[in-house]
């Protein structure tokens, strides 16, 4: 038995490390611990999809991540929440598993997803630190949001999870921790129907926000020239058409402190981010995390919009991260004004809308009667909502256009020498790492 342990909370980690001793006593353990590295997440660069297949573009424990993830028989992420959401430091180490995928697309479990690279990925627990106490509805909400992102990363490996949230102040349940990772360990790759719906009851639901200007469009993205920034712009340009003052913040050109000081200045905000790995990025999730701890995501009862986007056609695929921004704005007192998800826009690459063409026509769509409801002081529009979130090809025809554009850039690389199907971590033991045993 080989476990990863993605360890990003000091108060649960005495817990975790008597139940694996006591559950597994013979295991080898490969830990890499949030607080002793400084990387951020990934970049979503695509090296370790072409470049260097399999193999991160970060050197280091960045690196080190895929191949302790591809070699373990179970993986355990323990981290605290940021609004039902892991806390950065840990999400960014759970983004540096992406090399152990490839960019090949099949179906599974009604949804496109990207292929595996190896034949089989470990089982998964994610243990998290509440940030409320047992008993407090924010508790619910949290725990909510936190196991259906649980199932979704394993749907994203397809493999199995199970997920225990632990309330603040409290130590996790020995038996019930003993007993997850004993039926992880018997559990085989999950399969079966398309995962249910997210559903966070008890969250407040839209309302009409009044006339409030200016509107400040935030792309909270990690990536330079980024889609989000490409949305936003384009939002903003139609919200001037319709009449309301807006201005956009690129969250990788601003810094935090900037940032926080034009949300404070602001009417109303609306706020831009794409979904990695089914939540929101590393990286905008420490912009939210430095914004709570400076003062400036006091939202003072003003209006929070949200567009949370997404390479894949499904809207699902962003529910669990626009849930998170949903109960951000709970949390820090801003007037939930609606949200909405769009997919399919990794072709935007960076580039206007409208250039983006044939692509774009249903979230350009949204986006316009969205722009109207925000110059007239309403919600989000149901129907703006369902216009952008209608995929512009059916699932089938987007994987199978996909793959054609993977298959001829694998040909591509095969007559330069490189294997885009690379496993470089398939061997167990085949490199040395901070590992111990237990």
């Amino acid at each position: 038995m080989r476990i990863l342990i993605m360890d990003g909370s000091a108060a649960l980690r005495p817990a975790l490390e008597a139940s694996l001793k006591q559950v597994f006593p013979q295991a080898v353990i490969d830990t890499v611990r949030a607080d002793q590295i400084r990387f951020s997440g990934c970049a979503a660069c695509d090296v370790c999809s072409w470049k260097t297949p399999g193999i991160c573009a970060h050197p280091g424990l960045a690196r080190d991540i895929a191949r302790f993830f591809a070699q373990a028989d179970l993986c355990v992420l323990v981290t605290g929440l940021s609004s039902g959401a892991p806390q950065a430091a840990s999400k960014a180490l759970w983004e540096h598993i992406l090399p152990v995928v490839h960019p090949g697309f099949v179906r599974y479990r009604g949804e496109l997803h990207h292929r595996l690279r190896y034949p089989r990925l470990p089982g998964l627990l994610f243990v998290a630190e509440s940030a409320y106490p047992a008993g407090d509805p924010h508790s619910e909400f949290e725990s909510a949001i936190f196991a259906s992102w649980a199932e979704r990363a394993a749907c994203n490996t397809m493999s199995h999870a199970a997920s225990l949230i632990v309330p603040a102040g409290q130590a996790p349940d020995t038996g019930r921790l003993n007993a997850l990772l004993n039926d992880l360990a018997r559990c085989t790759p999950a399969q079966g129907d398309r995962l249910p719906p997210l559903s966070v009851p008890g969250l407040p639901d839209p309302a009409d926000p009044g006339q409030q200007s200016p509107l400040l469009i935030l792309a909270a993205s990690g990536r330079k020239n980024s889609n989000s920034l490409a949305i936003a712009r384009w939002l903003a340009n139609q919200t001037f058409k319709d009449g309301l003052e807006a201005q956009v913040v690129d969250s990788m050109t601003t810094a935090p402190d900037e940032t926080g000081r034009r949300i404070l200045d602001a009417g109303q905000l609306f706020v831009i981010a794409p979904t990695w790995h089914d939540a929101l990025p590393a990286s905008t999730i420490r912009l939210l995390e430095q914004l709570a701890a400076s003062g400036g995501s006091a939202g003072r009862g003003r209006p929070l919009f949200a567009l949370v986007h997404s390479g894949y056609p499904e809207p699902a695929q962003t529910a669990t991260a626009l849930a998170s921004l949903r109960f951000f704005a709970l949390e820090h007192n801003w007037h939930w004004a609606g949200g909405m998800t769009a997919g399919a826009t990794s072709i935007i690459d960076g580039r206007d809308l409208t250039e983006a063409g044939f692509f774009t026509r249903n979230l350009r769509q949204g986006l316009a009667l969205a722009a109207a409801d925000l110059a007239a002081g309403r919600a989000i529009s149901s129907k703006a909502v369902r216009a952008a979130a209608r995929p512009p090809l059916p699932g089938w025809l987007f994987a199978s256009a996909g793959n054609m554009m993977v298959k001829k850039r694998i040909r591509q690389l095969r007559a330069a020498g490189i294997d885009p199907d690379a496993r470089p971590y398939l061997a167990s033991g085949t490199e040395t790492g901070n590992s111990h045993h237990i």
